[in-house]
């Protein structure tokens, strides 16, 4: 199999569509305002993919050019509502659907 290379030195916090729709409702309800919603937890892009995959090796940003520039630390702060789950409950519950 071949290995995918994924950056280990870029940072965020992965959301699942799923759980954002939900709080979307709660939002709405809201003063308005901005809101970032993401899931709890932070990971590098390539604990994200060693999550879901096992091919993946890590590499730098610098090893891994690209046309746009890419933060390293790229985390929203979710400060207007309860937090959402952990990425990795979210993650997990996204692959038992996929894969009953």
């Amino acid at each position: 199999m071949d290995k995918v290379k994924v950056v280990n030195d870029q940072f965020g916090k992965p959301t699942y569509t799923v759980d954002l729709a939900n709080k979307t409702a709660d939002i709405i309800e809201l003063e308005p305002g901005i809101y970032h919603l993401t899931n709890e937890g932070i990971c590098s892009w390539y604990e994200f993919a060693s999550a879901i995959i096992d091919n993946v090796v890590p590499c730098t940003s610098e090893e891994f050019p690209r046309k746009a520039k890419r933060p390293k630390y790229s985390i929203l702060v979710n400060t207007k509502t309860e937090p959402l789950r952990h990425w990795k409950a979210a993650l997990n519950d996204y692959m038992k659907e996929r894969n009953p």
